[in-house]
């Protein structure tokens, strides 16, 4: 409701850019740290659907927008869904409590305490779970910020044959979407049944093995497509399962600050993929995927040996 009064960009930037992006971070940051303390022995199912919720939102939303645009403007929608989203959030808030500790409960990776943000930053286990963090959303983030060209490309050089190959393209960022939004709920009741980092290890071996054969792969259109799907499945799983494996290794109490400054490591992916995607041919991108897949894959087994922080 800010960012739309502004009559110029600096304001712009600090209504719709910065306070929106704090309100934001803190708003997920909290929801999953709660839901994390809810429900400790399906924890990577219970985050696994909260943050495929968020990454759903847009889908529910962008129809009711639209006809707010149509009906009261940009001034007036922006008005609205301000008002709107604080009613919703507040009313949540009021009614959703702090669990009381669960008996019987124990944190996967053997975290003995709860640990403060201080404490888990001087930790090596918190930087070799940041590297991972990174390593496994590279590949999807750079896909991502190139679907619609790579997916373009692939069309005109297998020659595969459709009357509208724009709309070809929006249909694989579409499947990229969907795949996404589905992995984070997969992977994270997999990680349940197989615990976190076996399912992490099955999960950096397939993204190595995709984005190493993923020039080979794109040579039928129909195999790309198959390949998105994966990699869409993937980068859902890793967004699914690190808030549980931050609070699987550093306790649950701190765990909305704690994965909050863990989310960091997703920011850094997020400026280096789509920045390599851009820059790199596609063979020499492909291969810097795989191979930070591989170190990640070889943090994971590291990881995996640690019974504590």
């Amino acid at each position: 409701s800010f960012a739309v009064k502004a009559d110029n960009m600096a304001l712009l930037y600090a209504g719709f850019g910065v306070m929106m992006g704090i309100g934001s971070g803190m708003a997920y940051g909290t929801i999953v740290g709660v839901v994390a303390q809810w429900f400790p022995d399906m924890r990577g199912f219970a985050t696994g659907l909260v943050v495929a919720a968020l990454g759903g939102g847009p889908l529910i939303l962008a129809p009711f927008a639209q006809w707010l645009l149509n009906t009261y403007e940009l001034q007036g929608t922006y008005m609205i869904l301000g008002i709107l989203f604080m009613v919703i959030m507040v009313c949540a808030a009021l009614v959703v409590k702090q669990p009381e500790a669960v008996a019987g409960s124990k944190a996967a990776g053997g975290a003995g305490r709860d640990y403060t943000a201080g404490e888990m930053l001087k930790t090596s286990t918190f930087w070799l779970i940041a590297f991972m963090y990174a390593a496994g959303a590279f590949a999807g983030l750079m896909i991502v910020s190139q679907a619609k060209g790579i997916t373009l490309d692939v069309i005109e050089d297998t020659g595969f044959v459709t009357q509208n190959p724009e709309m070809l393209a929006v249909t694989g960022v579409m499947v990229l979407a969907v795949a996404n939004a589905f992995g984070r709920l997969v992977w994270g009741a997999v990680s349940d049944r197989l615990g976190r980092m076996p399912a992490l290890i099955i999960m950096f071996a397939l993204n190595c093995l995709i984005m190493a054969f993923m020039t080979l792969i794109s040579q039928s259109f129909p195999g790309f497509m198959g390949a998105l799907v994966l990699v869409g499945l993937l980068f859902g799983g890793y967004l699914g399962l690190f808030p549980s494996v931050c609070a699987d290794y550093f306790g649950s109490r701190n765990v909305s600050l704690n994965y909050g400054i863990l989310f960091a490591a997703f920011a850094v992916a997020g400026v280096a993929g789509p920045m390599v995607g851009a820059l790199l041919d596609p063979v020499a991108a492909y291969c810097t995927a795989a191979v930070l897949s591989l170190l990640g894959l070889g943090a994971t087994v590291i990881v995996s040996k640690k019974r504590t922080a």
